[in-house]
């Protein structure tokens, strides 16, 4: 047995392991994402049964085996219920976990990310704001925590800070109405959608899931992530594509 580690964690995916385990994929604090052996949690009186699921936020016990980490102990803090009484709220729920996954690492600091992903669920679980709303307000503040903020403060092309109108992800940020901007990507976006873009990227993680967008500035929002997200992380998410079916 190597030492224990205490450490809170959200679970981002599990898998039974034969008859009784559970192999799970840990997002932490200390320790960044780790992959977690639990040993017979799938029996009904197992202690830790409600902390090894798919959103389950807690303080667990760990310690570094030969191949992965092993879980000793395990106490709840948060399961998130409410996302799991609504299929669209739960599908937006798993598109956060399969995000986490993706772009974190073991021996990562997760600190700022991991502080987002729960006032995320927060907010949806609470239902605090629509979760079409809270996902891409996530977006916009993990993508910038992992370095790839757009540049909001003017234009992008000529930093004119007058009459910006336009959003461009081949650029990376906001363009003014100059027509001769040779940019064939850029989104025209109102001043709703341009305040709330700016906002999000400038104030603390606790207070920006605290608004509510117009129809049509969501939409905005919605096309520039579609297009930043997969453009910079060079991934497309499958859970995205199955909420389409929804």
């Amino acid at each position: 047995m190597g030492n224990q580690i205490k450490t809170k964690a959200i679970v981002l995916h599990e898998m039974p392991i034969g008859d009784y385990d559970k192999r799970l994929v840990l997002l932490t604090k200390e320790l960044g994402k780790i992959t977690v052996f639990v040993k017979g949690v799938r029996r009904s009186n197992s202690k830790m049964l409600s902390c090894a699921q798919v959103f389950a936020y807690g303080d667990f016990i760990v310690s570094k085996g030969k191949n992965c980490y092993n879980v000793y102990e395990a106490q709840l803090i948060e399961y998130f219920h409410g996302l799991r009484m609504d299929m669209e709220d739960l599908t937006y729920g798993m598109y956060l976990m399969e995000f986490m996954a993706y772009t974190t690492h073991e021996d990562m600091d997760n600190v700022d990310l991991m502080h987002l992903l729960l006032y995320a669920l927060n907010a949806i679980n609470h239902k605090r704001m629509s979760a079409r709303l809270a996902i891409r307000i996530f977006e916009l503040k993990a993508m910038s925590i992992l370095g790839y903020t757009p540049w909001v403060n003017d234009c992008a092309i000529c930093h004119d800070d007058k009459n910006i109108v336009f959003f461009s992800t081949q650029i990376g940020g906001l363009l003014c109405h100059d027509k001769n901007h040779p940019v064939k990507d850029k989104i025209k976006i109102n001043e709703a959608t341009l305040y709330a873009i700016r906002y999000i990227l400038s104030k603390p993680m606790k207070d920006i899931f605290s608004f509510e967008l117009e129809q049509e500035s969501l939409i905005e929002l919605e096309f520039i992530m579609n297009q930043f997200v997969p453009l910079n992380l060079n991934k497309k998410f499958k859970t995205l594509d199955f909420l389409l079916t929804l």
